[in-house]
């Protein structure tokens, strides 16, 4: 019995030093908070919220940004991104597939310096949770998800989880 116990002890201390604690979850349920900020440059595309999910959706036919931007915060201690994503191409005219780029703002609230750091091809059209481990990012920023790609690109983001590892 003694021996169980402490094989049962070494495990779970094991298990405990790689468990992941979730710092942020975003589930935009009520909308999108007053904390995070939407970002476009055509007046055609826009970034709006609708039955706790936020859709960016792209109009104009040039590569003017289209960005939702999370709070400025120091990124260094964390470690993996899961978010929940759809997407579809509403032109009759293409079959290209929107481009989602993950990535962050070097100074803070300025879209300008945006940096990215992963494109994912949106071409799911049932929702379906994405994963990006965060080991790049060493320092404060903004986390910013900017759509790219043809007019009538529309994608559906939600449950934004953000983790760090407990050491």
């Amino acid at each position: 019995m003694k021996i169980f116990t402490f094989c049962s002890f070494i495990i779970l201390l094991a298990w405990s030093t790689s468990i992941e604690a979730q710092v942020i979850d975003e589930g935009f349920d009520t909308g999108i908070p007053t904390t995070w900020s939407q970002y476009t440059e055509a007046g055609f595309d826009f970034v709006s919220w609708f039955d706790g999910e936020v859709n960016l959706f792209k109009q104009s036919d040039g590569d003017e940004s289209l960005m939702l931007i999370s709070p400025y915060w120091d990124m260094t201690n964390y470690t993996k991104l899961e978010f929940d994503l759809y997407g579809f191409n509403l032109s009759f005219s293409s079959t290209t597939v929107p481009e989602l780029h993950l990535g962050y703002l070097t100074e803070e609230d300025d879209p300008s310096s945006f940096r990215s750091i992963h494109t994912f091809y949106v071409g799911n059209t049932a929702q379906q949770t994405f994963e990006y481990h965060l080991g790049a990012i060493n320092g404060s920023g903004n986390l910013v998800f900017k759509l790219e790609g043809d007019p009538s690109h529309i994608i559906y983001l939600d449950n934004v989880r953000i983790y760090e590892d407990e050491f």
